[in-house]
């Protein structure tokens, strides 16, 4: 058991074990963050039509993003990992400002060494951008594919490796034996899906880490894999199947994804994506992936200190102060808004506790924390008053999982 647990971490970490297992590298650490939606201030007023759009939304504290990327910069700088990947939806709907003053937020970590790799998501280019105003959104010019790599030159573009003539994908150096493939459906022709022409990129790519024994780590903002049956369009890459069966051909055994805004773990035929949850969701965390030589590979969530960051900056916004606690009430509260509704038929006391639920379950999945279940009567009544609902099946696939800690992910030898 213990060889065959050391062979397949020497396989994940460094696609062989080249070197004596004496000889172990230096521990290396990659911090993962995806989905921050970065809104500039000069977009909105923040007044009360601004509020109630991001209140009803889907519990993206937006209003808050400014504070949220100064103080990930802050938790960066201490940290000092070997490299930060920020995989897409870098903006909350590819507005040139948002972008500009995003770059001018993460610039020290540049200028303090550590490597940022940066990744388009949906939302970053060719979307709808809004000003928000007193009388409501207002379009106004997005941000055209072609700009995005010049906008994010230092951000992993200038440095890469090679890049793609046909999208924003790229490869990039992490370590000299390890490559960061950042595979784009965003910013090409075919949004979602990866056309032909990258595919025969990717295929060249692989194969020469695989001669060079190089360890690839894919990185995407969609998915490579259905992280639950109910998000797989419009969730997971169109094709999917065409990627993962290049990863198992070449050896890729790890993907970094977002997107679902859901702290989620999957594997499948020796394959593993990890989807970090949104910055912008309460507990707002970022992933911590540690490659410690060939013995083992960790990842864990840690929340973005706001609450440090603005006691050090003289911040008196109570908000600000009490981070951890207003963020998760805001998600809490908007869960449980978006899910409240009125029946006729449905007594009030079971209405009430199929809405329980819902928040109860919906706040857990996305920090991936679920807790072991013991509410078999209130997803009955689900069942029993509407048993074709979508949020009947959300739950149940919810429920279909084993409760796990989807916040830490580790290959140990036994």
């Amino acid at each position: 058991m213990r060889k065959t647990c050391i062979a397949l971490l020497c396989l994940l970490l460094w696609g062989g074990c080249g070197a004596a297992l004496g000889e172990r590298p230096s521990d290396r650490t990659i911090v993962l963050a995806t989905d921050l939606h970065y809104l500039s201030p000069t977009l909105t007023d923040y007044g009360p039509r601004f509020m109630r759009i991001i209140e009803g939304a889907d519990g993206k504290i937006t209003h808050y993003t400014p504070q949220l990327a100064r103080a990930f910069v802050r938790d960066m700088l201490s940290l000092q990992p070997d490299a930060v990947i920020l995989s897409g939806d870098l903006t909350l709907n590819g507005a040139p400002a948002s972008h500009r003053e995003l770059t001018e937020i993460l610039r020290p970590l540049v200028n303090a060494g550590i490597k940022v790799l940066s990744l388009p998501g949906n939302h970053d280019t060719e979307s709808s951008a809004f000003q928000f105003t007193p009388d409501g959104p207002v379009a106004i010019a997005g941000t055209p594919n072609a700009d995005f790599a010049a906008l994010y030159a230092d951000f992993g573009y200038a440095s890469a490796l090679d890049r793609d003539s046909h999208s924003l994908s790229y490869v990039a150096e992490l370590f000299p034996d390890v490559w960061a493939l950042m595979l784009d459906v965003n910013g090409n022709s075919a949004p979602g899906v990866v056309t032909g022409n990258t595919l025969r990129w990717l295929e060249e790519k692989l194969r020469q880490a695989q001669q060079d024994q190089i360890t690839v780590i894919g990185v995407s903002h969609q998915n490579v894999m259905p992280h639950n049956p109910l998000f797989v369009t419009g969730f997971a890459i169109a094709n999917y199947e065409k990627v993962l069966a290049l990863y198992r051909q070449y050896g890729v055994r790890l993907n970094l994804s977002g997107h679902m805004h859901i702290q989620h773990i999957a594997q499948a035929e020796g394959i593993v994506e990890i989807a970090t949850e949104s910055m912008a969701v309460a507990p707002c965390p970022y992933g911590v992936l540690r490659l410690q030589g060939q013995e083992a590979l960790s990842y864990d969530t840690k929340p973005v200190d706001v609450a440090g960051w603005a006691l050090e900056n003289g911040e008196t916004n109570p908000d600000l102060l009490n981070f951890p606690a207003y963020a998760a009430d805001f998600f809490e509260r908007t869960t449980r808004q978006k899910s409240t509704f009125t029946s006729d038929v449905i007594p009030a006391e079971d209405l009430q506790r199929m809405i329980d639920l819902v928040t109860q379950l919906n706040v857990q999945y996305f920090s991936g924390t679920r807790k072991p279940f013991d509410g078999e009567r209130d997803i009955a009544l689900w069942q029993t008053y509407l048993p074709r609902n979508f949020t009947t099946y959300y739950l149940q696939t919810i429920l279909d999982e084993p409760a796990r800690d989807m916040n830490h992910f580790s290959f140990q030898e036994e």
